[in-house]
């Protein structure tokens, strides 16, 4: 889902839904993550919390939503802590996207990412 939105030329209300699927479709995948063999799981495991951080960011950035942002922070938590800084192919992006969060969150306006 969240690739179906990222293909999107114009941001619209179907983006806003695309992301929220993309967000329960990875909420749901979640506990089965641990079924995984150990070469493939460093890699999902790394794929699924990304992708949830991430989805919750760009809610934030169509919507203008703050609490978008509160959702985004958490994630981006769950992220790193869920995460082998050695295995990641995400880490540096998602260390990106997580000051920009955190800068927004700082601030007392409303402004865009």
């Amino acid at each position: 889902y969240y690739n179906i939105f990222s293909s999107q030329k114009k941001v619209n209300e179907y983006s806003t839904k695309l992301l929220q699927k993309s967000i329960d479709k990875l909420n749901e995948v979640k506990p089965y993550l641990r079924y995984l063999s150990s070469g493939e799981y460093p890699y999902l495991n790394d794929t699924v919390y990304y992708y949830k951080a991430l989805s919750f960011q760009k809610l934030y950035k169509i919507s203008n939503d703050r609490r978008f942002i509160q959702f985004a922070l958490k994630s981006w938590d769950d992220y790193f802590s869920n995460t082998n800084k050695a295995t990641s192919s995400y880490f540096q992006k998602a260390t990106i996207y997580n000051k920009q969060m955190m800068a927004i969150m700082k601030t007392k306006g409303n402004r865009k990412i």
